[in-house]
């Protein structure tokens, strides 16, 4: 989300990311490993090589780093990926 965007365009930009994430991930680079670290950037690249995991494509690994300032609760990307990484 940029700043000053607003809410409803932020749905339109995140649904993008997806997108291009699932294509960039599945189709066009198919990583052998996936490093993500902490910012929810990183959630549309892991929950596409997760799917393509899923479903037999490209089984990659994925890794998420939290940030070092995270010392004493899970930030909402690593909640959302804690089920998801193979290595947290």
């Amino acid at each position: 989300r940029e700043v000053g965007q607003s809410y409803w365009t932020s749905i339109l930009t995140t649904l993008y990311s997806f997108w291009f994430a699932f294509w960039l991930v599945g189709f066009k680079v198919r990583p052998d490993l996936v490093l993500v670290n902490g910012p929810g950037t990183c959630l549309p690249i892991a929950v596409s090589a997760f799917f393509f995991r899923l479903v037999g494509w490209k089984p990659s690994k994925i890794i998420f780093i939290e940030s070092f300032c995270r010392v004493t609760s899970l930030s909402l990307t690593g909640k959302l990926l804690y089920p998801v990484a193979d290595l947290f």
